[in-house]
């Protein structure tokens, strides 16, 4: 069918003193009004469903903490009075046993905050190794995932240029499709859908011209070499970016190890050196000269 014939009659290609549309049916009508009535009742009532749970929710939350508050405000009442009175007595003996045990140790005290501090900052060192990672294994991890990706992607490209000729004839398909839909509502004398199914092409254009596009015959041996050739370099990737995974995930296991035995261990290896720290006899002759 040519531009002329479908512009002719007004651009509608219906004939000339063509009856107008009918009316449409009042029965319809009233079945798609309260259809629609329907369904927002229905939107409307499930939000309302919605918010009366969530009210009932908090009410009865509510309830339940009102019922036990007295019991509980009366045992926190009292603990947290006898947690004030442990912590004032707890720091009049810290005060008193800093000062004490400062004057027995001498300058071996700043050796132990030093061995204190140097214990912290080893934990804090692991913790942070650790942190890293397994940072450093989730970003492998995620190039590694878009790596299998983009052999999945290649892979494909390779499987479509050596199915091109499919290709084509579904491609046809298409083409053949549209034609016949066309002709047959023109032929039924429905020229305005005829109209709009021709005058509508980018449904059945982004097919003919999708992925893999379609070549000049002479150029396929070197599209499907440079297609296998992206393949192998996807796959290779993916590869270097497996084994890098698997020594970062070694890595974090030792990270993790390593920081483990620290909290584990590591204090108790502390509490050991500073024994050793001040000799038995110098700590009773220095607590016996400063009495």
């Amino acid at each position: 069918m040519s531009d002329s014939e479908v512009s002719a009659g007004g651009g509608t290609g219906s004939p000339a003193g063509a009856a107008p549309p009918p009316e449409p049916d009042p029965i319809d009508k009233e079945i798609d009004k309260y259809a629609r009535e329907t369904a927002e009742a229905r939107a409307a009532k499930e939000l309302a469903d919605s918010k009366f749970a969530d009210k009932q929710n908090r009410l009865t939350a509510l309830r339940g903490a009102k019922n036990d508050l007295d019991a509980n405000q009366k045992a926190y009442e009292d603990a947290h009075d006898k947690l004030e009175r442990e912590q004032e007595d707890y720091e009049e003996f810290y005060q008193s046993e800093k000062a004490s045990l400062e004057k027995l140790l001498g300058p071996l005290a700043g050796r132990v905050k030093t061995e204190s501090e140097a214990f912290k900052a080893k934990q804090a060192e692991l913790d942070t190794g650790a942190e890293e990672a397994e940072t450093a294994l989730r970003k492998a991890e995620k190039t590694r995932d878009d790596a299998k990706a983009d052999v999945k992607d290649k892979t494909a490209r390779v499987t479509e240029y050596k199915k091109l000729a499919a290709t084509i004839t579904a491609r046809m398909g298409v083409l053949k499709t549209r034609y016949d839909e066309i002709t047959k509502e023109r032929d039924a004398g429905k020229y305005a859908v005829a109209y709009w199914l021709l005058a509508h092409r980018g449904d059945y254009l982004a097919a003919l011209r999708a992925e893999p596009k379609i070549i000049d015959p002479g150029e396929l041996p070197r599209a499907l070499v440079t297609a296998l050739d992206a393949q192998a370099t996807a796959e290779k990737t993916l590869a270097d970016d497996e084994a890098k995974v698997v020594e970062l995930r070694a890595a974090l296991a030792q990270a993790v190890k390593d920081r483990d035995e620290h909290r584990a261990k590591g204090e108790a290896a502390l509490r050991k050196k500073l024994e050793t720290l001040p000799p038995a006899g110098d700590a009773t002759r220095g607590a016996v000269s400063h009495a």
